[in-house]
């Protein structure tokens, strides 16, 4: 086959392909490993809140322990990806001396935001608006205003946008002498109080009993509803409506909600009905003193009860927990609900309490939508891990998007999923991970990035580190890519036509922005494998604590006589096979082999090895006719406290400063019941003859394999009757299918000439993608590689035609492709972590 050539429309005249891109999203991380960092400075960053820009973005404000005593920072996440405010976020009050905690972030409706926090030092409520570039609006002073008033101790605010450029604030009064008690204030745009609202603020409920939890909605008219708890005997829920004045428009100590109820009614939510009053949700613990049920009520724009006198009850399940509600109005008169359910945990009847996610909506009279299966749908996976926290905001086409975090002990992490308006999930079953990070993320914030997606924010301590800020966007389809997926690419109009693949601005799931991204790659390849592009499991090795990732098979795998459908991997190089409804014996507490009793379980060993990573990870990929479970990370520390086994590292390669030796293995198993191991590098602790890989059956086969372990290597074993044996060892490199790289380059940002030395075969498939730098100098994940073919071969003309004039002249054809084979990081020697 000879090198792809075409007739050029002139002599001597450069013939190239040009790749070319659009730009929109560089910046966002699209690896749930690391996510953008939002704040990475020492000292905790807590509690972050965050609000849209009204321009795609998000803006995120938390408290900030850099300076040991409490500030309030913020940091601009563009619609791109790119983070526009200084690193680590500006300083919206930073006093020296005083603490200043928990704020709250929301839009302005002009690009930019009110940020409103608590001073604990001075016992008062601050606001400030800031605009784009993250500057105090004009008139505003820095620092901020004080909204609050009184000699006692103001705190926990609530702060809701007034839908005419200025806000609504409620907070909880500390009267030295009496009790907590319930304060609002009204600012405009300008920083000025509301005309009829007072300096230091309106009292919603002033009584001798403690308020506390104050929750609102707008009135639609100017006005605002107020809810809040309050303690008399029982646990009490009451509403308020002030006027665009501030005055009250009900009774004076309000409305009492669900008063023929008895007893406990708490932690209320409040949303909009849309004709004037509000929908309420409640936990409820009339049935029970130990578990707590989901209720509701709407009430009309005078007060009055809609749904009777004692709530509407929404989910109750004898036994369990409906907690943590969270509501949001579906833009249709009724609402969403989302909440902690712990109606599963009799699944698992020897485990710790766990939780699970479910979500509800609910029309104008309280009924289920038609398409919602009553008590909620659930979004988790109802295993015994505890999620927690949900969120949730709108779609933008009458559904929503919820996020919440899980504790898979000994990690958590964050996930989400989509739901549409008729109860239709939208992502993977179970919800999407959003950070997998290493440590512990916990209490997500949420924002819709305006297209059907959302940006997400939430904390993360690593293992042994302060508390920092992070953000992720997910796209409407559920993906992270910042880069966009390639359209199909054909040649078209014969050989004189130019062959050039665009990228529109809709594959970038996002509108199209201004870039300054510092530089570009482009790659084509010639091979490109149709496996997973990203992990289907992954979990973090960097922690002293074991646990396991559980992945249901894509096929059934033979394994001595029984059917295995699901695999439980343990951080320590085990691999629990399980049958259809077995559940994993050492899923919360898998240490190594020899401290665990497998005598009755199925399993395949890796390593035999308490495995502590600095940066690791365990993962799991389908890949064809197979599934590769893989373990891959630099070895800090080990639990055995052995000697490590030096002689497994590949030699000429050396361990990172600080670090012991770097481990990286993978087992396969394929659909036909073969077994395979891959050993590149290792870090063993001795365990003497203990230690050793293969697989154990139980059932009454009682069958152990052992391999004697050297790396690199490779091992094949067929359970149906084959031995053990050395098979190649296969680590597939990057560079084998590289056809065409174009190093970093500055100049060709959105588009790229294949230079005359990457000419292409006739008639042959390839591949390409496309990577950036991003404005902080980090590289982006790559483009989904996509193909193109090239046309075939083109007869010669005859001898005496091409000899006669220049327009028979024939130049090699420049083509450019960028290609990834899919998605699959390469470690610091550039080996693909992917063994087919």
């Amino acid at each position: 086959m000879r090198a792809y050539s075409r007739v050029c429309f002139s002599a001597w005249v450069a013939c190239f392909l040009t790749l070319s891109v659009n730009t929109s999203a560089w910046g966002w991380s699209g690896d749930n490993y690391l996510n953008t960092t939002v704040n990475s400075s020492t000292g905790d960053q807590l509690y972050p809140s965050s609000a849209s820009d009204g321009a795609g973005g998000v803006v995120i404000a938390w408290e900030d322990r850099r300076a040991s005593d409490g500030d309030i920072y913020a940091q601009r996440i563009a619609a791109s990806g790119e983070v526009m405010w200084a690193t680590n976020g500006i300083a919206v009050s930073a006093v020296s001396m005083d603490s200043q905690n928990a704020p709250l972030a929301v839009s302005d409706g002009s690009g930019g935001v009110y940020v409103a926090w608590t001073n604990s030092t001075s016992g008062e409520i601050y606001l400030q608006r800031l605009d784009a570039s993250g500057n105090p609006v004009t008139g505003w002073s820095a620092g901020g205003m004080v909204v609050s008033g009184g000699s006692g101790n103001n705190a926990n605010p609530i702060m809701l946008a007034d839908g005419s450029g200025g806000v609504l604030i409620a907070w909880t009064y500390y009267d030295p002498i009496t009790s907590a008690d319930i304060y609002a204030q009204h600012i405009d745009s300008d920083g000025s109080v509301h005309s009829g609202w007072s300096a230091g603020g309106m009292p919603v409920i002033t009584a001798s009993q403690g308020q506390y939890n104050q929750q609102m909605a707008l009135d639609g008219a100017g006005g605002v509803i107020v809810i809040w708890g309050s303690f008399s005997g029982d646990d009490k829920i009451h509403a308020q409506r002030l006027d665009t004045s501030g005055a009250p428009l009900w009774a004076a100590t309000g409305v009492e909600i669900a008063a023929a109820s008895t007893p406990s009614k708490v932690y209320p939510v409040i949303t909009s009905d849309g004709a004037g009053g509000a929908i309420i949700a409640w936990e409820d613990w009339r049935t029970s003193s130990d578990y707590g049920d989901l209720y509701g009520q709407r009430i009309n724009s005078s007060g009055v009860e809609q749904w009777g006198t004692t709530g509407l009850a929404i989910a109750t399940h004898t036994g369990s927990y409906q907690d943590q509600i969270n509501i949001l109005s579906d833009g249709a008169g009724g609402a969403y609900l989302a909440w902690r359910d712990s109606r599963n945990s009799d699944l698992y009847p020897n485990t710790p309490a766990h939780y699970d996610i479910y979500l509800h909506r609910i029309d104008s009279s309280g009924a289920s939508v038609s398409g919602w299966t009553a008590d909620g749908t659930l979004l988790s996976i109802a295993d015994t891990s505890r999620n927690q926290t949900p969120v949730l905001v709108s779609d933008g086409s009458g559904g929503v998007v919820v996020s919440w975090w899980e504790n898979p002990y000994p990690m958590t992490r964050i996930l989400a999923q989509r739901v549409a308006s008729d109860a239709t999930v939208q992502w993977s079953t179970g919800g999407i991970v959003v950070s997998d990070k290493p440590g512990y993320g916990i209490n997500p914030v949420i924002v819709s990035d305006g297209d059907g997606g959302a940006d997400i924010a939430w904390r993360n301590r690593e293992v042994a580190g302060d508390f920092n800020i992070f953000a992720q966007r997910i796209y409407s389809d559920g993906s992270f890519s910042s880069v966009a997926t390639p359209t199909t690419v054909s040649p078209t109009g014969g050989e004189e036509s130019s062959l050039t693949p665009t990228l529109t601005a809709a594959a970038f799931n996002d509108s199209a922005v201004a870039s300054t991204q510092a530089g570009a790659q482009w790659r084509v390849l010639d091979y490109a494998e149709p496996a997973a592009d990203r992990p289907q499991a992954r979990a973090s090795l960097g922690n002293m604590a074991d646990g396991d990732v559980s992945y249901t098979l894509p096929f059934n795998f033979p394994f001595y006589g029984r059917t295995i459908t699901a695999i439980s991997v343990n951080r320590n190089g085990m691999i629990e096979l399980l049958e259809a409804g077995e559940s994993c014996q050492q899923c919360t507490n898998a240490g190594v082999h020899q401290s665990v009793d497998y005598s009755a379980m199925d399993v395949i060993f890796a390593s035999n090895d308490n495995i502590t990573a600095d940066d690791g990870y365990v993962n799991v990929y389908h890949g064809g006719d197979h599934v590769m479970v893989e373990w891959y990370g630099q070895t800090g520390a080990d639990g055995g406290g052995g000697a490590a086994f030096a002689a497994f590292m590949p030699s000429g390669i050396a361990p990172s400063t600080g670090i012991t030796n770097p481990l990286h293995f993978q087992v396969l198993l394929y659909s036909n019941g073969a077994i395979a191991w891959n050993f590149q590098q290792m870090d063993f602790v001795s365990y003497d003859s203990d230690m050793y890989s293969g697989v154990h059956a139980a059932g009454g086969s009682d069958v152990d394999v052992g391999l004697a372990l050297t790396a690199p290597a490779s091992y094949l074993f067929n359970p149906s009757g084959g031995t053990v044996s050395t098979v190649a060892y296969n680590w597939d490199d990057p560079a084998d299918y590289i056809v065409y790289d174009s190093g970093e380059t500055a100049v060709d940002l959105t588009s790229h000439d294949v230079p005359s030395t990457a000419s292409l075969l006739d008639g042959q498939t390839y591949y390409w993608a496309v990577r950036h730098l991003n404005n902080l100098g980090d590289w982006t994940e790559w483009s989904v590689a996509d193909s193109f073919t090239t046309p075939a071969a083109a007869t010669p003309p005859p001898a005496d035609e091409e000899s006669s004039g220049g327009g028979g002249l024939f130049h090699p054809f420049l083509v450019l492709l960028l290609g990834l084979l899919w998605w699959v990081p390469v470690n610091s020697e550039g080996r693909k972590r992917w063994s087919k």
